[in-house]
């Protein structure tokens, strides 16, 4: 995914999102951004933003990790802002 789609995608209305950084542990974030993945996944979405807020960055590391290694995952952009946009 290149900078100027994933832009375009963080600051449009239309796409869907994972927002994880509300979650009350990394257990529960990382079972939230599992579900609803293969929910989206499952209902041919292509971009999914993942909001994991901007803290003290641990959630963003864990969320990442998950990111890299997940099978439905085709490719990613990390933004600066709490955020990436997944491309399934």
């Amino acid at each position: 995914m290149n900078e100027t789609l994933f832009w375009t995608m963080s600051n449009g209305d239309n796409i869907l999102t994972i927002d994880l950084h509300k979650s009350s542990g990394i257990s529960e974030a990382e079972e939230q951004f599992e579900k609803e993945l293969y929910y989206y996944a499952k209902n041919k979405e292509k971009y999914v933003k993942v909001v994991y807020g901007v803290g003290e960055g641990i959630l963003k590391k864990v969320i990442i990790e998950l990111i890299k290694k997940h099978p439905l995952v085709y490719d990613y952009y990390i933004g600066d802002d709490g955020f990436c946009i997944v491309e399934l």
